[in-house]
């Protein structure tokens, strides 16, 4: 049976809304889990707390404590023995900008370049918005944000045109002819953000509204889950933005359940509210559950700005990060949503493994990741960017580039049935052989396929051919075959070479759903491009590795270039120095 629960929270890094703030870069929204029949007992540890560190007042506040860091350790592990939950949203300021960026000038609605599905592919918001977050200069990204803040065409129009030169010249061609699709609809825009304030005031505009509503889905989804049963949230009081967040939290008890959105690139996993009562504000001078969630957001706060800043934890703050950020780290719940850049995540994750003394390639370590992917603002480590920046894969002299190329469509042999035929060492049975003794066989030239098969007496065998129609079967079908084999040998019999048939089928799968996700999205426009060279057909892409290449239809000769255009200038030379070699 679930138990009843009231979650008390606070925050740290309020500035209402104002997104740049160099001394706060992050928003947190903390809080404790805490059993209604456990309420005595935290209130009587947080008051004996209070008379043993600070009894000379009646409120408690992080700063006081910012320099005894191993008394908030101490404090959070009698809370936790007692039954209680820490919990928080994190939101890094800097990245909010940038994904509020992409949900104003690319939210398909509004763009004529995109479609419908980029707005619920949240992976290609995130890794949009992560790379603006590291390559627009400060200057253009805060300028956006004072643009937001009183929306208007006239400010839009302005700033929109600073961030499309930004993005031609520190990102892409491609990022930035994507911004200016909703070039014609900035009065649109402008309205709809006026009218949500209109709507549920100016608190709205602010930082605090998102995090308030993530941080509700988190407790509504624990209350779906039957992990607890939400009675009400206790947050401290908001001044002149309370009566708004209020009427927001209201719009989620009576919404439809089918009801769906996203906010600052958040998951919004329900539609409404059905499990928590109600939201109530409470002074936190007169609530000391509500400064124990100060202590765990200022907590958080703190930790986060020293990392983001490459500055060193001292031990006890390493211990300190440890209780602040385990939230992220508790396995099958969800505890924690930080809307942070992939260098913040990665800072968090580095200073844990270093306080438990785990390598980044431990194998623990890397089912931390697992279990906390939901929450990343990056396409996970399986997924192919779809619009890199460019030089975003530029390797150190010296670094081999082990990527190999292989052409569509690949032939090989099957039964009636479409089973691939596997290759066993002469005059040997199937019982007899080792994993590594057998292989599949896979061609790019259907004449060598069928001349192969053609020296054989197999009845029922024919050539298969699979191009990008029949890809994704061809992926299932190596998948079903890396259960009897390890390796796919190409161009049988010439000495082309093994390839490991897992990493193929990943290979293959990983450059399978970036094309789908390209074409689904409305990306694939800007990605692929289509040329003439001198009566021939040429197409030029922009890779997931961030550089590009220009590739002749006719006979496959390729160009490669950081740009398209460099791309497109190797490809003539090569088509020229082809043709100087043909006379």
């Amino acid at each position: 049976m679930p138990l009843e629960s009231t979650i008390y929270l606070d925050e740290s890094g309020n500035d209402g809304p104002n997104y740049i703030s160099a001394q706060d870069p992050f928003y947190v929204l903390g809080g404790w889990i805490v059993p209604d029949r456990k309420i005595v007992d935290a209130t009587v540890l947080m008051e004996r707390f209070r008379q043993a560190h600070s009894s000379q007042t009646f409120d408690l506040k992080f700063k006081m404590f910012r320099r005894r860091p191993y008394l908030l350790c101490e404090l959070m592990t009698k809370l936790g023995e007692i039954g209680l939950v820490p919990m928080f949203v994190l939101a890094e300021k800097r990245y909010c900008i940038a994904g509020k960026i992409v949900e104003t000038f690319l939210d398909p609605y509004y763009s004529s370049k995109l479609r419908g599905h980029f707005g619920v592919d949240l992976e290609a918001k995130r890794e949009i918005a992560n790379t603006l977050y590291e390559r627009l200069p400060t200057s253009v990204l805060n300028e956006f944000a004072a643009s937001y803040r009183e929306p208007s065409q006239t400010g839009f129009e302005s700033v929109l045109s600073r961030v499309v030169a930004s993005c031609r010249e520190h990102v892409n061609a491609e990022v930035a002819e994507l911004m200016l699709g909703s070039e014609d609809r900035l009065g649109d825009i402008a309205a709809a953000e006026l009218h949500a304030v209109d709507a549920f005031g100016k608190g709205s505009a602010t930082i605090n509204a998102p995090c308030l509503i993530s941080m509700a889905m988190l407790i509504e989804q624990l209350g779906r889950k039957h992990d607890i049963s939400p009675q009400r949230i206790v947050h401290d009081e908001q001044g002149p933005y309370q009566t708004d967040f209020a009427r927001i939290f209201q719009s989620f008890l009576s919404a439809p359940e089918e009801h769906r959105f996203q906010l600052e690139g958040m998951d919004v996993p329900f539609g409404a509210i059905r499990n928590i009562n109600t939201l109530e504000f409470q002074k936190s001078e007169q609530q000391p559950l509500v400064q124990a969630a100060d202590l765990l957001a200022g907590s958080i706060a703190h930790v986060a700005k020293k990392l983001v800043g490459e500055e060193s934890l001292h031990v006890q703050e390493s211990e300190l990060a440890m209780f602040a950020f385990l939230p992220m780290y508790v396995p099958q719940l969800r505890l924690a949503n930080p809307v942070c850049s992939e260098r913040m995540l990665k800072r968090i994750g580095g200073a844990i493994r270093e306080k438990m003394g785990i390598s980044e390639t431990d194998e623990s370590s890397n089912s931390h990741a697992e279990q906390t992917r939901w929450t990343s603002t990056l396409p996970p480590g399986d997924m192919i960017p779809l619009l890199p920046a460019r030089g975003s894969a530029a390797k150190p002299k010296g670094h081999p580039d082990h990527r190999i190329k292989i052409d569509l469509p690949f032939y090989s042999i099957a039964n009636e049935d479409r089973e691939l035929v596997l290759l066993l060492p002469p005059d040997v049975s199937m019982a007899q052989t080792q994993r590594d003794q057998r292989m599949y066989l896979l061609w790019t030239d259907k004449a060598l396929a069928e001349g192969f098969l053609s020296d054989q007496d197999w009845v029922g065998h024919s050539v298969v051919e699979f191009g990008p129609p029949e890809l994704d079967e061809f992926i299932e079908l190596l998948r079903q075959g890396s259960q009897w084999t390890d390796w796919v040998y190409f161009q049988f019999p010439q000495p082309h070479g093994h390839m490991p048939i897992k990493r193929l089928a990943d290979d293959l799968e990983r450059v399978w759903q970036r094309s789908k996700r390209l074409f689904q999205t409305g990306l694939a426009s800007e990605v692929y491009r289509q040329h003439e060279f001198d009566g021939e057909m040429v197409y030029s892409a922009l890779m997931g590795t961030g550089d590009y290449v220009a590739i002749r239809i006719s006979d496959g000769l390729r160009g490669s270039g950081d740009t398209r255009e460099e791309a497109l200038g190797d490809l003539q030379k090569t088509i020229g120095d082809a043709s100087s070699v043909g006379q």
